[in-house]
Parts: C-alpha cells; structure tokens; sequence
C-alpha cells in the first residue's frame, strides 16, 4: 500500500494548502444545508459519541484550519490525522487504516455509493482524540472519527471478534458507520430513521462480510440495540420510539413514531430481517438504487415521506413484492403487530411511467425499400429518467444499435427511425425492456407497427 506521508507545519501552510478545498466544501455544505434547515440530522449523543450537525459543520468548516496534521492517501480516501495524536499511535493507526482500505471498498461494491458519485468530491477522513473510546459524525463526503488515546484502550474492545482485528473490531464499526454517512445519498441523510438504520446495518454487516466478527454476532447486536433504541422495548411502547431526551426537568421518552425517530437498531433490525426473513436481496436492492438515483432525488424535493416511500418499495422491488406487498411489512397495525410501525404512507403516483408509440405518415415504402417511422417516448409520470433504454426489433431480430435517451416528467423523447420493409415488417419498440427504471406501470413499454409485404411488379400496391 502506497502512502504519501507529508507533515504539515504551521497553521499558515495547512491554511494555504486547503484554501481551494474548505472554500468547496463550504460551498457544499451551504448549498445542502438549505434542504436541512427544519432538522439536524445527527444529534449529540444518540449513538456512541456521535455528533450533531452543527459541530460537525464546525468542525469541518473552522476547526480544520487550526490543527497541524499528517496526511495518508489512499486511492479512495485521504486521511487526516491530529499531530500529536499520531505522533502518540503512528504503528496502529497505520495499520488500522490498511485495514480500514480493504473494508471500505467492500462498502463502496456492495452500495454503490461513494462521495464522488454524490458529492462530487474524494472521500475525506479526520481523525482526532476523545476522553472516551470512539464516535464521530460523517456527512457530504467528510468524515470525522474520535478515537481513544491510546488507540484500543482495554476497556474499549468486546468480545466476539475473529480474525486480523481480534477484540478491536468496534473501532471499525465505528468507522464504517460515520462513513456510510458520508458517502450515502443526501436524501437519505435527512431522513434519520434510514440513515441511522443503513449505518448501523453496515456497521456490523460489512464486518460479518469480511470475516471479522460472525453474521449471528452482527444480528444479535443489530436486534439487541442498547436501552434507548431496543427492538422489543420499541415493540411494547406502541412502535414508538423509546429513546429518552431531556425536557428541562426531567428525562422523558421521545415517543417519536418510527419514520421522526433517530432509527439505529430499530430500522437497522427491521432491515436484518428483510435480509433473513424474506430473502432480501441487497444486491438488486442496490442496483435499483444506482439505475434510478433520479427517482430519489424527486423523492426529496417532494418531501420526507416521499423518500420513506421509495425507499421501502425498493425493498418490496428487491424481494419480488409489489407496493401492497411490503406495506403488509412495513405499515402501523396497533401493538399488537405484526407491521414494523411505519404510520405516514403517500402514494406512487408520482413516478415515470414510459409509454412508447411508432407511426408513419406512409404504410407505402421508399424507393429504397424502407419505411420512415417516428418513434416517441411519452412520460406521463413527474420524474425526469436518464439512461433509458430504447430497443427496437424486426419480429424476434433487434435492429439498429441500442438507443440510451433522457425523457422529462410529463414530456416526450422524439426520434425518426427507418427500416427496411420490402419483404414486409413487424416492428416492436420496447422501452426499458429489463426494467432497470422504477415505473408507476411496466407493462406499458411496447409499441407496434405492422407493414405488409410490398409487391413492386403490381403497380406499386399491397
């Protein structure tokens, strides 16, 4: 593994040599945090010690510049280190990101995911020293971990853990969990019950992927949660959250229904189940996910539960059910279940929906034996599509090369096509023929048209 190790001294330098940067991220930062105004979407000390929103900013925005650090690269990530506290830990954390590279590619194959695709930016990853064993925050393609000093304090590690990081494994939870954040789509960040839910479900799953604690640990610990977020505590107070805050006076339930509550083991278990119960496939979760990010994207700029929506019937999507399938799953059915508590539904109606039709102004063909066809992709839906594939075939034979056209929401895609028809034609055009774009109807992608034989030795006529 190759590092460049470069020390930065001097406040002055690390200011001069990060200008361009912190000015983007700044730049990124306040662009999103326009659709974030009404919520923060960490708060502090609802998962080990992960930070709120604001101290995140904070930091990546002031604090940045006023530590000397030592930089890592690595060719999907940067690392950042505080000085001093590398100085104290260099072998192990050395070591621990080597490790970290082999997961955190793990993480980007299985998600598809990355801060390049979404935030347009390398992955950066800082690093500082906490008085407790591990926490962070991570968002818009940064991250920032808190680590003991020394790294793998005693009494930090727990039990359960196999291969090359032993008993350390919690360290890497930690770091898997804030960077699941960082690289997720910005839809999801906001919505805290997925948010939460996807990084405690990498937390633990990418660990059990590469062999360093059991895939029975992984779901022992994703059920059993902890006091504020345990599942069957959740379960007996009504599907509400249990998760206690302080009120001025005294410490109080949140009694947030699940789609307002912080998730962590809550949607992280119900997302273990999908996968253990009902043979969740994550990969096609995932690839439904990548194929259709403008889909998402509508989601959020219709609102939060727009984007619960989606997401839940990508899960219904990934196992072979459609949308009245997974609210059976999903939806709030009294305590007495058996639904996961999900109360705030919203239709569909507002997805693409690809309707294609050919016509000509002649059923009589060229000179040259061809026949000029017009060909329209209607989208009668209120999403954008990009990507979409357009396919045409002469009976069981596809012609002409595979078309990929953008169609807006309630627009049209038009293109003139000719086709050779002197011994007669029966032209199909489908419309993402492997249902790669999530549709309100996939069974409206064909158009036909039909040309008789043409005899030119009678006159011209059919």
């Amino acid at each position: 593994m190759k590092k460049d190790f470069i020390v930065l001294i001097g406040v002055l330098v690390l200011v001069l040599s990060l200008t361009f940067v912190l000015s983007l991220e700044k730049q990124v930062l306040k662009e999103k945090n326009v659709y974030l105004q009404e919520k923060e979407i960490i708060k502090e000390n609802s998962y080990v010690e992960e930070i709120d929103f604001k101290e995140f900013k904070n930091f990546i925005e002031n604090q940045v510049s006023n530590r000397v650090w030592v930089d890592l690269s690595y060719a999907r990530f940067n690392v950042h280190i505080d000085q001093d506290y590398y100085n104290s830990n260099t072998p192990d954390i050395d070591n621990f990101f080597d490790l970290f590279e082999e997961r955190f590619e793990v993480l980007e194959i299985t998600t598809g995911w990355s801060a390049e695709k979404f935030y347009n930016k390398k992955l950066d990853i800082y690093v500082i020293e906490t008085t407790g064993c591990y926490g962070g925050g991570g968002d818009f393609g940064d991250v920032l971990l808190r680590f003991s000093n020394p790294l793998y304090k005693s009494n930090c590690l727990k039990s359960g853990g196999l291969g090359g990081l032993g008993n350390k494994w919690p360290y890497m939870g930690v770091a898997m969990h804030e960077t699941t954040h960082a690289i997720n789509p910005f839809e999801i960040s906001n919505r805290l019950w997925l948010r939460e839910g996807f990084g405690k479900y990498n937390e633990y799953n990418i660990l059990s992927l590469y062999g360093d604690i059991s895939q029975s640990t992984a779901d022992f610990l994703i059920f059993q949660g902890d006091s504020g977020y345990n599942w069957e505590d959740y379960v007996n107070n009504d599907y509400r959250d249990t998760h206690v805050v302080w009120n001025g006076t005294d410490w109080v339930p949140d009694y947030k229904e699940i789609q307002e509550s912080e998730g962590y083991d809550i949607t992280a278990w119900m997302f273990s189940m999908l996968r253990g119960d009902y043979g969740l496939n994550w990969q096609n979760f995932y690839d439904l996910m990548s194929n259709n990010y403008e889909t998402l994207q509508k989601a959020g700029e219709l609102g939060d539960y727009y984007v619960d929506m989606y997401i839940i019937d990508l899960f219904g999507r990934s196992l072979g059910l459609n949308f009245g399938d997974i609210q059976e799953v999903f939806r709030y059915d009294g305590p007495s279940g058996p639904g996961w508590g999900v109360r705030q539904w919203v239709d569909l109606g507002w997805y693409a929906d690809l309707v294609p039709s050919l016509s000509s102004s002649s059923m009589v063909p060229l000179s040259d034996g061809t026949v000029e066809l017009t060909a329209v992709v209607h989208n009668i839906g209120d999403v954008d599509l990009e990507d979409v594939s357009v396919r045409f075939y002469n009976g069981e034979i596809m012609i002409e090369p595979e078309y990929f056209i953008g169609v807006s929401g309630r627009g049209d895609y038009i293109m003139d096509v000719a086709f050779a028809c002197d011994s007669g034609c029966n032209i199909r055009m489908v419309v993402d023929e492997d249902n790669l774009k999530i549709e309100s109807n996939n069974l409206n992608n064909e158009a036909f048209f039909i040309s008789p034989v043409w005899n030119q030795n009678n006159n011209n006529n059919f």
